[in-house]
């Protein structure tokens, strides 16, 4: 991809709706059954994407504490979808957004872009034995939806030259199946495994407050590690995952690495194949509070040679209520990372100005393109505004340098 060799600025404004498969999230790997508390601040349960953090086997159960004990005169119809589907073991998330960015400068094209991002999870529990432990299906559906440019051709990335990916929502297809698996955790949740057409960026490289375009960073310098090679959709493939310890854990991820069609199979026969090695740990730091560390190795052999890489993906309490700092590092060689090196961090706060559902957040992105291109420089600050429980409203400031 080119490059943008010119200072510019992009404005972005995004309104969001969320139906979340659960309300609040683990802030770690492993975590009690307790029952969430409704209404308890972002300081304390960080909201995340329900895609992000599915995973995580207390996840119904949450989710369905929050539903029996959520008051019914606050119920309306969504919530009455819920509980009865909860009561069939179903559980269902729906994130849904419009994009209105703006750029200074571009090379070519014009220097707006309009956009519609949703994505719809669904997780079906069919089996549920204490023996044998429990089975789910689990699916993924998104899509973006570009409402004044070519979706494929003309996203503001490319007409800017950003290799940092101004927008981390767009797809090349209104609707596609990103991912559909069996899921299946063992007694005590102590492994858990995954198997079918798997997105591994969905297992690996997570993150508190830096991983969700929806709610969080736009760009997706700052919902992933730039060096790592994800395909566009999810491949065929599994995913394990083992807890050694309540605050350990190890994940081991093989997929189809050419994956970029919607029809779940049609690249199996190409052999190129993508693995991921994590290793995570949580641990309390004295003066700071809670901190998730991760460390990444992975392996692709797309295309016409092999390619390695390594990252580490940090959040951290800062000591002062709903103040969270993260920080990736990662870098890649061969022919698969389009970014060789990367650094981004910067900070989170959740419930600012004692508004319990909004946030801000300020980061810096450096990277560096394959080959000899110029490195990039993105700095990002934006404001969630949560008008009701399920929307908002989010100025966002891009910087590119």
């Amino acid at each position: 991809m080119g490059r943008w060799a010119s200072t510019g600025t992009a404005l972005a404004f995004l309104l969001a709706t969320v139906i979340p498969a659960q309300s609040q999230v683990e802030l770690a790997p492993a975590a009690t059954d307790a029952p969430a508390a409704t209404d308890a601040p972002a300081a304390t349960a960080v909201e995340s994407s329900a895609a992000r953090e599915r995973k995580a086997y207390t996840a119904k159960k949450r989710a369905q504490a929050r539903i029996q004990t959520l008051p019914e005169a606050d119920a309306d119809l969504i919530d009455e979808a819920r509980r009865w589907l909860h009561g069939q073991d179903i559980l269902f998330g729906l994130d849904l957004a419009f994009y209105e960015q703006w750029a200074s400068r571009v090379r070519e094209g014009g220097n707006n872009a309009a956009s519609f991002a949703w994505q719809l999870f669904g997780d079906w529990e069919m089996i549920e034995t204490e023996a044998f432990g429990d089975l789910h299906l689990t699916t993924t559906l998104l899509g973006t939806v570009a409402l004044d440019y070519n979706l494929f051709e003309e996203p503001l990335s490319v007409r800017l030259g950003s290799i940092s990916v101004v927008n981390g929502n767009i797809y090349p297809d209104e609707i596609a199946v990103d991912e559909i698996y069996l899921h299946w955790v063992s007694p005590g949740a102590e492994w858990r495994f995954d198997f079918g057409k798997v997105d591994l960026s969905y297992f690996f490289d997570t993150n508190r407050v830096a991983n969700d375009a929806f709610r969080q960073f736009i760009a997706y310098t700052f919902e992933n590690d730039l060096s790592y090679p994800f395909p566009v959709y999810g491949g065929f493939g599994a995913v394990g995952h083992w807890n050694p310890t309540d605050d350990t854990y190890v994940l081991l991820g093989v997929a189809d690495a050419s994956s970029s069609q919607r029809v779940p199979w049609d690249s199996i026969a190409d052999g190129a194949w993508w693995e991921m090695l994590e290793v995570g740990h949580t641990r309390e730091v004295s003066g700071l509070g809670l901190g998730n560390y991760r460390l990444t190795a992975w392996h692709s052999n797309l295309g016409a040679g092999n390619g390695f890489g390594l990252g580490l993906n940090i959040d951290q309490d800062l000591g002062r209520d709903g103040w969270i700092g993260f920080l990736r590092v990662g870098g890649g060689v061969g022919s698969q990372p389009i970014v060789q090196a990367v650094v981004s961090g910067g900070v989170s706060v959740q419930a600012p100005f004692a508004r319990s559902r909004d946030a801000l957040g300020v980061g810096l992105s450096w990277a560096k393109p394959e080959e000899d291109g110029r490195s990039e420089t993105l700095f990002e600050a934006f404001y969630r505004f949560a008008l009701t429980r399920r929307f908002s409203v989010s100025p966002d400031l891009q910087i590119i340098l």
